[in-house]
């Protein structure tokens, strides 16, 4: 029965435990109340096609276009990114905004040697949903 009472105990108060997000700076210099800061993360598979899919950029780079407007931000967030696959060049962010952000390979890639690595870009941001 002790068991039961601790276990009951923990279930009803772990959704009130704080967690702790603090975000220092953000692209457009605002914060707003640290209840407010909200981390989202995914990965943008290699294999999607049409407008989320690789495709060419000037001067030999691949890009790839990131949906993130199901994070809900109500401002541009700070965004992170890592490239997963076989033989992947790196990646960095362009345009980042609260919907959506760009990656562009930083060495020379096409769009068929992302799909061939199989890069999957790993992504995590950090901003506000209120």
């Amino acid at each position: 029965m002790k068991l039961l009472t601790c276990l009951i105990t923990l279930l009803l108060t772990t959704p009130s435990i704080p967690s702790e997000l603090k975000i220092l700076t953000t692209p457009d210099g605002t914060t707003h109340p640290p209840p407010c800061a909200l981390t989202c993360s995914g990965v943008a598979l290699y294999h999607v096609t049409g407008p989320y899919g690789w495709r060419a950029a000037e001067a030999g780079k691949a890009l790839k276009r990131i949906d993130i407007a199901g994070c809900g931000f109500v401002a541009d967030p700070v965004i992170t990114v890592t490239v997963g696959g076989v033989s992947c060049p790196s990646v960095r962010v362009w345009n980042g905004y609260k919907e959506y952000f760009y990656v562009f390979t930083v060495q020379d890639a096409t769009p068929e040697f992302m799909v061939a690595s199989q890069c999957d870009v790993h992504w995590s941001a950090n901003g506000y949903s209120c």
